[in-house]
């Protein structure tokens, strides 16, 4: 059997970071990319473990996906030792990102259904994996000559309406190509084995036309999506170039969300604050803000230490979790005592105010004063109400000009006690305010203050055409017991029972709740399983899913359902998948059923094979409406298809079913959650579909 070298093209990839996609595509030049030729690699021993494919430091996560441009070799799986990252992988076909703990692997190429440790190898060679990493592997060749090329995958963070589109050529003794659209360069001659730069255009409809020797060897329809990633391989038969296939591999990338920090704990003096590893604040003194950054959208493990520590050394103050959505304006309000330190996450309206209005949000950072009310020298400002220590901020719009705040202690209903009095604040129009109450009765307060512009399309409206405010609706909450051989648990949210004996697969009914800061726990026979901190939105309605394995093993996760739609519309569905991040990513398929069942919880079916999982037969369409959803996140809410229905979640790095969900009743007006997760010792995939809200 002979050993193929690795071919190693390293490829740096360049992004554009405007905020706006260019109406017209810019011609880019091409990176200059030299190959280089791996040693054939040594026999090696049979691997005896099954690689991890979550690493415990962020840090250390590597992702790798596949891509067939072999268009003579037949189907085949691929192994990282004895992980599966591909398989049933037929020629034009890719894998979404597998996750891999960074280290050094040794690969395998094999034909579909053979074990990496028996019968005929395709390709093999060792694989070393940085932290960091994620990507694209593309098999080119023949079943004796294949050869395997690697590059980087371009997955920066992408600005509203922006998509990327990178060309790869796999097309061996095939000419070099150029790309245009509308007659507009997009690269530079590309030959085998290089890719260009990638390019950022806007969403659309577009129709790429690949040139060579000056001619339209073919052209390429496709639609771009809002931040999404696209990497064309252009593969098949250098002798029949008027049928090559290109191989389009996207990934649903992030946006961008701006987040900054402020230290309004009196006690603990200043801090490093770090998102994951990275630096937010250093040396953060009481009452500063730092500088906001730029990050990308997901969730991110924030900890707290005193300035200067050596991290390797001491415990953080606090351990706390951020989730930073697309385009989100975050301050992270450091609050509390040393011992009842807690991190409050504050989305900021940035939208421009109208004309001689300022917009300013107020927060309770005294954690002595558990309710105040503010009154301006014209009157008490209602539309703020009481404001509870750690609440998060209410913002109210007031006319611009010179003010005197003034907060008062409530004690049942009753102002008590002066806590802060600041004269002369002069608020001005197009800018937003953020004020801390810090209980200063002489010196200046603090108030932080940020350029948001004026809306000029109200600019020259009379006052009473201005638009009015929406009307405000309350903040709500369900809580769903997803805990896989769990019995049923209590739920209480600041103590208070919200739901009780939730058994699995149930949920519990829309419940009004406070917007603010709360506790959440689970309980099982009066001990608490799990509890977290968490802030709901004003008007903004959650699901709060218990989930986990027995009762030493539970964990809570908190999906915003505003994109959640009932009424009078077509049906809809969503995946929820609450496996952990980097170990599973889940898209959604669809085939008729003869009936529907009336079942408000439809309990998943495995499809009982060796590897839980079975091939996507004729007659199940996959969602392509749905977004690939990664493990700890959920799906867009998509429309679905009209009747009964059954649904299966398919595992995308192998195209394959790994549950389904029977006799779906999709009726206009009904929203199906498809919940699912995978167990942590194999690959078994469990969940249950719920109609929303599910009580």
């Amino acid at each position: 059997m002979r050993r193929i070298g690795l071919l190693v093209i390293l490829f740096v990839v360049l992004t554009a970071c405007s905020a706006e996609a260019a109406p017209t595509p810019t011609a880019t030049e091409m990176p200059t990319l030299t190959p280089t030729q791996t040693p054939v690699p040594l026999p090696t021993p049979l691997p005896s473990i099954l690689e991890l494919t979550r690493a415990t430091d962020p840090s250390q996560q590597a992702y790798l996906s596949v891509v067939n441009a072999a268009f003579e070799v037949p189907i085949f799986d691929v192994y990282i030792e004895r992980l599966a990252i591909a398989t049933n992988l037929n020629f034009g076909q890719f894998t979404q990102p597998s996750g891999i703990v960074a280290g050094d692997y040794f690969l395998r190429v094999v034909p579909n259904g053979i074990r990496p440790d028996a019968g005929e190898v395709f390709y093999e060679a060792p694989i070393a994996l940085k932290g960091g990493d994620s990507l694209l592997l593309i098999f080119t060749g023949t079943p004796g000559n294949m050869v395997m090329s690697y590059f980087a995958q371009p997955l920066d963070p992408l600005d509203a309406n922006q998509s990327r589109v990178t060309m790869i050529h796999a097309l061996p003794g095939g000419p070099e190509f150029t790309i245009q659209q509308s007659g507009v360069p997009l690269t530079a001659s590309i030959p085998f084995g290089s890719a260009a730069y990638p390019v950022i255009l806007a969403p659309d409809d577009i129709t790429l036309e690949f040139q060579s020797g000056g001619a339209t060897v073919f052209a390429y329809p496709m639609t771009l999506r809002e931040r999404f990633s696209y990497v064309l391989v252009i593969a098949g038969d250098p002798n029949d170039l008027e049928n090559l296939r290109i191989i389009e591999a996207r990934s649903s990338v992030p946006g961008r969300a701006n987040v900054r920090a402020v230290n309004a704990s009196p006690s603990i003096g200043a801090v490093d604050i770090y998102l994951d590893s990275e630096a937010l604040a250093s040396g953060l003194d009481y009452t500063r803000a730092s500088d906001t950054q730029q990050k990308a959208a997901q969730i991110y493990a924030v900890t707290v230490y005193p300035a200067g520590a050596d991290r390797t050394t001491i415990e953080p103050l606090l351990n706390s979790q951020l989730v930073a959505n697309n385009d989100d304006f975050v301050t992270l309000l450091l609050l509390g005592s040393s011992q009842q330190l807690q991190l409050l996450p504050y989305r900021e309206d940035r939208s421009p105010t109208e004309p001689e209005r300022a917009r300013i949000a107020f927060v309770n950072t005294l954690e002595q004063v558990p309710s105040v009310r503010i009154e301006t020298q014209m009157s008490v400002l209602t539309e703020v109400g009481q404001l509870g220590y750690a609440q998060l901020p209410r913002a109210v719009i007031l006319p611009a000009g010179a003010y005197r705040f003034a907060w008062t202690q409530m004690e049942n209903g009753a102002p008590t006690n002066a806590i802060e009095i600041a004269n002369d604040v002069l608020l001005e129009p197009g800018r937003s305010y953020l004020y801390l109450m810090t209980g200063r009765l002489d010196d200046p307060p603090i108030i932080l203050s940020d350029v948001v512009g004026i809306d000029q399309t109200t600019a020259n409206l009379p006052d009473d055409e201005l638009p009015t405010a929406t009307p405000e609706i309350p903040t709500q909450v369900r809580f769903v017991n997803a805990i896989n051989g769990g019995l049923p648990v209590d739920i209480t949210v600041d103590g208070e029972t919200f739901a009780t004996a939730l058994s699995y697969g149930s949920a519990s009914p829309l419940a009004a709740i406070n917007a603010g800061s709360h506790t959440v726990e689970v309980r099982l026979t009066g001990q608490t399983l799990v509890s977290i901190d968490t802030s709901f939105a004003l008007s903004t309605p959650y699901t709060i899913l218990a989930y986990g394995f027995g009762t030493d093993r539970v964990e809570l996760f908190v999906v915003d359902d505003t994109d959640v739609i009932q009424g009078g519309n077509p049906p809809h569905a969503r995946i929820i998948n609450l496996t952990a991040f980097g170990e599973l990513t889940l898209g959604l398929a669809y085939s008729a059923a003869e009936t529907a069942s009336g079942s408000t919880t439809i309990f998943s079916e495995s499809p009982g094979s060796d590897i839980f999982r079975r091939s996507l037969a004729f007659g199940i369409d996959q969602a392509r409406n749905v977004d690939d959803t990664p493990g700890r996140a959920y799906s867009n809410v998509a429309l679905a298809p009209l009747g009964p229905h059954d649904v299966h979640v398919v595992d995308i790095s192998l195209n394959m079913i790994a549950a389904s969900y029977r006799q779906l009743d999709f009726q206009p007006g009904v929203h199906y959650d498809i919940i699912a997760y995978q167990h942590p010792d194999s690959l078994l995939v469990e969940g249950f579909a719920l109609r929303y809200p599910g009580s």
